[in-house]
């Protein structure tokens, strides 16, 4: 009051338009989150007849797949990497392999574990053509550099690059980590005390010493799932006097803190966090619960 007709129709027009607009954007929302659910199922259908294709051609590439997958999705949570990346990932180790499609059947029968030189070099281009496959699929794209340098070495020996530490995408030493416990001798990968004396002979050398740290963690708890009774699992920062450790302390580098079985003191403590702040601790410390 006092009531005016003409700005009282004014004002209900200007809200009559901020209302068109709002239904507008709520219905282009709407459409956009419907576009986006076809595009994740289409995706989520072309990863599926990828790994088709990879099992069907490749003899035994589905079940190193799904293993790798877990491998990576573990050790990505432990880098603390994003989401999404964690994801795609997930769906790299899956079709990790997939240049191997592009392979002579009697290229497909060698034993990678018996190969000759010869044969290792050409069983190693499957990287590169992993990358020519997937390339150019928006949705896999980034996958490709990861696919070409999967089999790069961490000291800069490798193919096809010879790329060397972190110029390799940390996605690419994690699949070469894969990589190479799949070639390792079945009696060495499925015995968690020779895996762990060869992934430490590889620290800096084939692997980044980092992923090398993560995947003997890995493979000791998964290996021997038993292994965890009666231990827990603790961060750096969640150490406390009078904590007994289980396993040998060491930084993501190698360094060694502290050996099996020490009895943790306030001035171990110090020492760690000291140590943790310049070259950090990125596995987890098991303890014993008691």
């Amino acid at each position: 009051k006092p009531f005016n007709a003409e700005e009282f129709s004014s004002r209900v027009r200007a809200l009559l338009r901020i209302k068109t607009l709002q239904d507008d954007l709520r219905q282009e929302r709407d459409e956009l989150q419907r576009a986006n659910v076809t595009l994740e199922e289409n995706f989520e259908g072309i990863v599926a007849l990828l790994s088709k294709l990879i099992s069907a051609r490749v003899p035994g590439a589905e079940q190193r797949g799904e293993n790798a997958k877990r491998l990576c999705l573990w050790m990505g949570e432990r880098f603390s990497l994003p989401a999404q990346t964690v994801k795609m990932l997930g769906l790299a180790a899956r079709l990790h392999e997939i240049g191997k499609i592009t392979f002579t059947d009697d290229l497909l029968q060698i034993d990678p574990r018996k190969a000759s030189h010869m044969d290792i070099l050409k069983l190693s281009e499957f990287a590169v053509m992993g990358q020519s496959i997937v390339e150019g699929i928006p949705q896999l794209d980034p996958m490709a550099q990861w696919f070409k340098h999967q089999l790069e070495n961490f000291d800069g020996t490798g193919y096809p690059d010879k790329k060397i530490g972190e110029q390799i995408p940390l996605p690419a030493r994690i699949l070469r980590a894969v990589n190479f416990v799949d070639q390792l001798p079945l009696e060495v990968a499925n015995n968690t005390e020779a895996l762990e004396e060869v992934l430490q002979r590889m620290r800096s050398i084939v692997l980044d010493p980092h992923v090398a740290q993560l995947t003997r963690e890995y493979y000791t708890i998964t290996q021997n799932p038993a292994w965890m009774e009666g231990k827990r699992q603790i961060s750096v920062n969640d150490l406390q006097e009078g904590m007994v450790i289980v396993s040998d302390l060491c930084t993501g580098t190698g360094v060694k803190l502290l050996p099996k079985e020490t009895k943790i003191t306030q001035s171990h403590i110090d020492k760690i966090l000291s140590q943790h702040h310049f070259d950090p601790i990125i596995n987890r410390i098991y303890v014993y619960s008691e």
